[in-house]
């Protein structure tokens, strides 16, 4: 209960009994510490506990009556999957639809279990009921939607309809979309805001006119359906009949603005898709509860609802363990037709998942695996283990690389920088705690040397300069002590443990950079500029950069890193120089994941001087580039060809049936593929790899599994 210790409630304990309500407000307010406050706290947890039971009550009649028919479907003997060339109908017994929508590609067929996956959908629409559609990462969750908006289509249902992705998806889903279902047209919302405002006046237009869209889909990302008040506006205003939301774990915490804001769009019916395990976490679980049923949540239950939410999350040790590592399904599994199929919720058996249900009263614990039990129905969960037999098997190994010795070196003096660093105060260390985790403030400057190495400047104010790229240790170069917190501490040693080129001071010493400075203040480029100013700017660059700034100029050349220093300065890059030339040799194709941009620049750079051909992507990659990046690896582009059967068939015959979508090889091939962990793992398709090398584990476990799983997913063959 908020404000009420464990102290405050065994002295509260030693007060009792209390005769009349009188008798403890007048004992709360006689004794120190206590006040009656104290009971306008407990009055408020339990109306909200009070509604939270009956909000789960309420659920229970629906999660019956879907479970009862999910139940029926997956455990009658007379359901049986379709086979290549049998009669495709649907069961009389139980509504089975044993095929697929008619205005699906003849020549794309949904697997076994993707069917089912649709039949799922199909019930939960029949019942007016939304749903998770959360198959592990790689078993077609787009495709499953897209037969959705089909069968929908055949039954009259002609939309319009809401997709929503992040951003590197979105043409991915057009592609799919086009390719599986041609007949829905439609709208993609994104581009300039001039091409935003003409697509909204012709949207609003035909509202005008009162004519239904011209459209069927409209695909848009997250992050330009949010972006501005008039894009907002038009989500609001149009009647969506089915809201599709791509990576749906991005709504899991019903705190944040992204997740009020979609929740005000006029959706008539939600489907969320996610590839992520839903966890032991009350704010996960119940914000989706609310998303997927919003009548029931509408009204004053909502504000119940948060205030329910926050109460409970102020006893919890990690309350921001919404995304903490994987765990085992541990949902019911049925038989079908030899094949298994899961429904359920997985429980996260990490250690961050076991602290947070360990710190919680048994209350909070029962209400958890209660709103577990109730999502079960609404959420549908096949792993690749089960459904796809023919998906070459995953090896994971764990390589554990020593130091070089001048890594070592730079490790072993950074942790003796800090040890020494411990006379500072706990206010001066503390000051930096809260300090945003991505981005860094550095001090004012004029010189415009940072933006030379791709790090934005500003004449009057130094930017914020992202921790995760530039390398801010070296304590001699830091002022005062604001930076030595325990994040930033532990963000340079990471850096030392991936490269030691990553911090300052280890190539190149003050005198070498008091040196550059006066030289490049020679240069013409920089004759107008402060030597002290660009010196500055220099100590606050890592190696690298300053490797990268010397390259730049040529009367800096001299000053640049020998090639050896990228692969001697990192036990990780010396084990890619070892193992690389074979894994290439013997026709591997590989996906090197880093969570650090500056990694990828040093990864990049001893590409280059080996001679390997790669492709790059991370968060900095224009949005319009990325699938054309990602079909480049995957060696496919797509094209209008006419195929030699059809030219056979009939060369003068109906041109339209003469003409398909194919894959046809690109020129270029690249074995190669660079990308962030952020930007290149969530939601798209590389199965033209087959070895994936994470650089730098993440923190949370599950991050590493969704960037390995680009590869091993449906379309994989090796």
């Amino acid at each position: 209960m908020n404000g009420c210790s464990q102290k405050t409630a065994e002295v509260i304990i030693n007060l009792r009994p209390f005769n009349t309500v009188v008798d403890l407000k007048l004992r709360l307010d006689a004794t120190r510490y206590l006040s009656t406050s104290l009971i306008d706290a407990c009055k408020e947890l339990m109306q909200a506990r009070s509604m939270f039971t009956s909000v789960l009550k309420s659920c229970e009649a629906i999660s019956q009556r879907v479970e009862s028919r999910i139940a029926s479907l997956l455990a009658d003997d007379s359901v049986d999957l379709p086979k290549e060339g049998g009669d495709l109908s649907r069961n009389r017994k139980t509504g089975f639809l044993r095929e697929q929508p008619v205005i699906l590609h003849p020549l794309r067929q949904l697997k076994p279990y993707q069917l089912v996956g649709l039949n799922w959908l199909r019930i939960l629409h029949d019942e007016g009921v939304n749903g998770i559609l959360a198959d592990e990462m790689g078993l077609g969750k787009t495709v499953q939607a897209i037969a959705l908006l089909a069968y929908l289509y055949e039954q009259g249902e002609r939309g319009p309809h809401l997709i929503m992705c992040p951003s590197s998806t979105v043409d991915n889903w057009q592609r799919e979309l086009r390719n599986w279902c041609s007949q829905l047209k439609v709208l993609v919302y994104q581009g300039t805001a001039d091409v935003r405002k003409a697509m909204r006046l012709k949207i609003y237009e035909g509202q005008q006119n009162d004519s239904r869209p011209d459209f069927n889909v409209l695909l848009t990302s997250y992050s330009t359906a949010t972006s501005t008040l008039e894009d907002r506006a038009l989500m609001k205003r149009v009647d969506f009949k089915y809201g599709i939301f791509d990576e749906a774990h991005m709504l899991k915490n019903m705190t944040t603005q992204r997740y009020k804001t979609l929740s005000s769009f006029q959706i008539q019916r939600r489907v969320l898709l996610t590839g992520t395990p839903l966890q032991n976490n009350l704010i996960e679980l119940i914000s989706l509860l609310a998303f997927v049923m919003p009548d029931l949540f509408a009204g004053g239950n909502a504000d119940h609802l948060k205030r329910m939410f926050q109460l409970m999350s102020k006893s919890t040790t990690n309350p921001n363990a919404s995304n903490t590592g994987g765990g085992d399904q541990t949902g019911e599994r049925r038989s079908v037709d030899g094949r298994e199929s899961g429904i359920g919720v997985e429980d996260g058996k990490g250690a961050s998942a076991s602290i947070l249900l360990g710190n919680r009263s048994q209350f909070e614990r029962e209400r958890v695996e209660q709103a577990k039990q109730l999502l079960k129905p609404f959420c549908l969960r096949r792993l690749k283990s089960q459904v796809l037999q023919q998906l070459p098997p995953k090896t994971e190994e764990t390589v554990r690389v020593a130091f070089t010795e001048s890594q070592r070196i730079a490790y072993t003096n950074l942790i003796n920088k800090f040890r020494n660093a411990q006379g500072a105060t706990a206010a001066d260390i503390a000051s930096d705690v809260g300090e945003d985790e991505d981005m860094s403030t550095v001090k004012q400057q004029s010189s415009f040397l940072l933006s030379k190495v791709g790090v934005t400047n500003g004449a009057a104010k130094r930017p914020k300069i992202s921790i995760l790229d530039t390398a801010t240790g070296g304590l001699e170069r830091l002022s005062g002590v604001e930076r030595l917190s325990p994040f930033n501490m532990l963000m340079q040693l990471r850096k030392a443990a991936n490269h030691e080129l990553l911090l300052p001071g280890i190539a190149y010493s003050d005198d070498t950079l008091k040196e550059i400075s006066v030289i490049l203040h020679n240069d013409p480029s920089h004759s107008d500029a402060d030597p002290a100013l660009v010196l500055e700017d220099l100590c606050n660059l890592s190696d690298h950069q300053i490797h990268k700034v010397c390259r730049l100029y040529d009367v800096l050349n001299p000053f640049a890193l020998p090639p050896e220093m990228l692969v001697n300065g990192s036990g990780k890059v010396k084990w890619l120089d070892d193992n690389l030339p074979g894994m290439l040799k013997e026709g591997h194709r590989i996906l090197i994941f880093s969570q650090f941009v500056l990694v990828l620049d040093i990864l990049g750079e001893y590409l280059v001087n080996k001679g390997h051909k790669f492709l790059r992507m991370d968060g900095s990659t224009a949005v319009n580039d990325r699938q054309t990046l990602i079909d480049t690896f995957n060696n496919i582009s797509h094209g209008l060809v006419i195929t030699n059967e059809a030219l056979e068939t009939d060369a003068r015959g109906c041109i339209d049936s003469l003409l398909d979508w194919k894959p046809f090889q690109v020129d270029e091939t690249y074995d190669i593929f660079l990308l962030s962990t952020k930007a290149g793992g969530l939601g798209i398709s590389l199965t033209g790899a087959d070895v994936v090398i994470i650089h730098d584990v993440d923190f949370n476990p599950y991050n590493d599994r969704q960037a390995a799983d680009r590869c091993h997913r449906v379309g994989q063959m090796k």
